[in-house]
């Protein structure tokens, strides 16, 4: 019995020297994820500077209101690229956070693109952006990118203020390197305790014991659909990206 209790004790050490490491990362951790900003660029030279002033006072007011980094751009030559790569190398350049969307007006490929990032994914499903992207088309197709690069920004924080539709799920992350160190604490803990809770029950006497049972699984019925998904790849840099684009 002394021998569990030790190991008990050495279990709560360990916890909360977990906790408060934790705590001290998670803190920069959030901080860093906390941040926003709003870029408009103009490769393709194709706004006027009360335009682009216009876009990015759109920008910072998404950028306020969600958290999100938001990146507004035209590209006239893409290199060979496709508006989704060119999309998303825009938002690795341009922003500092984990969160937020990319709208571009690709004038190479003809193609409008909004790429999301993070928890921009959860609001703006495959469903909500093609039909941002329908919307902002005719703009588009009439060489209005000021107007179609609005109505992308508009979509956006329209859904936004709608939230997350219902059945869609936050996207699974990968923690990093510490959050795995931490999840691997977790883990130790949870097993030690395990043990400890083993341990006392087998020293109690076999008769009379309980057996459990875990209850049976039910299936719901009537349930609602999810409203939508979105779906989500590796793109540029290695970053998780949802997105969807339409030709004009």
């Amino acid at each position: 019995m002394t021998g569990i209790k030790g190991l008990k004790s050495v279990l709560l050490c360990a916890f909360f020297s977990v906790i408060l490491f934790a705590g001290g990362f998670c803190c920069k951790a959030e901080e860093a994820q906390g941040q926003k900003n709003a870029t408009v660029v103009d490769e393709a030279a194709v706004l006027m500077e009360e335009e682009a002033d216009w876009l990015k006072s759109i920008a910072e007011t998404l950028s306020d209101k969600s958290g999100w980094s938001v990146v507004v751009a035209t590209c006239k030559d893409a290199g060979g690229k496709s508006a989704q790569t060119v999309c998303e190398e825009f938002f690795n350049q341009y922003t500092a956070g984990e969160n937020g969307i990319g709208c571009l007006a690709d004038l190479d490929n003809r193609e409008l693109y909004l790429a999301t990032a993070g928890t921009a994914q959860q609001y703006l499903t495959d469903e909500r952006l093609d039909q941002i992207l329908e919307e902002a088309h005719a703009a588009a197709e009439e060489a209005d990118y000021a107007q179609a690069l609005y109505l992308m920004l508009y979509g956006a924080d329209q859904n936004f203020t709608k939230g997350i539709p219902e059945g869609v799920t936050p996207e699974k992350k990968d923690s990093g390197w510490m959050g795995n160190v931490i999840n691997l604490a977790v883990l130790v803990l949870a097993a030690g305790g395990s043990f400890v809770l083993g341990k006392m029950v087998r020293s109690r006497s076999s008769i009379g014991r309980q057996r459990y049972r875990r209850p049976p699984n039910h299936t719901a019925k009537g349930g609602r659909r999810p409203a939508g998904k979105s779906s989500v790849h590796t793109g540029a840099g290695g970053r998780r990206f949802g997105g969807r684009g339409k030709k004009f």
